[in-house]
């Protein structure tokens, strides 16, 4: 099933790289992926149900990592870059212009249940904590999605050294 499900994840983003997600058809993706669409059916209902599988294991995943870290420091951003940079071609595909709107809304929406509780130690106002939280999440995601589609041109050190640079360096809790 690994090896499956791997594939697929590969034929998709090979797929939204040339066409919107509603577009991409599950006979092209199992082509693709060179299953069969029994296989296919064997594991997914449909597309959707392939990508909510992706997207639970990449939320669970991002989860861990900042459960792990009490700041925006470099530690952090290095650890969330080097899991992403070892992500297959879906996760930049999904988070393009032709991806999944509903990933990038999740992903976001984690991102910012993280920067709500690592800004509140420092921001004590409910409003700008709330807009600070969604600012930091946004400009996160954004460099994260501009990294991804401009091919990674920097490593995950070096993205981490500029983010770092960028004042997210804000206690988690105290």
């Amino acid at each position: 099933m690994i090896k499956t499900r791997h594939k697929l994840y590969h034929a998709l983003g090979t797929l939204l790289q040339k066409k919107s997600f509603e577009s991409v058809t599950v006979s092209e993706l199992v082509d693709t992926a060179g299953v069969t669409r029994k296989t296919f059916y064997n594991h997914y209902q449909d597309k959707i149900d392939l990508v909510q599988e992706y997207q639970a294991a990449l939320t669970l995943d991002i989860q861990k990592i900042q459960s792990r870290h009490r700041y925006f420091d470099r530690a952090y951003f290095v650890e969330i870059f080097t899991y992403l940079d070892k992500q297959d071609l879906l996760l930049a595909s999904l988070l393009s212009y032709n991806g999944s709107l509903e990933l990038q809304g999740i992903i976001k929406e984690t991102m910012c249940r993280y920067c709500s509780n690592a800004l509140s130690a420092s921001v004590r106002q409910p409003d700008l904590l709330e807009y600070r939280s969604v600012f930091t999440a946004n400009a996160i995601f954004g460099v994260v999605q501009h990294w991804l589609a401009t091919g990674k041109k920097s490593t995950p050190a070096e993205l981490a050294e500029i983010m770092t640079g960028l004042s997210f360096s804000l206690p988690a809790d105290e």
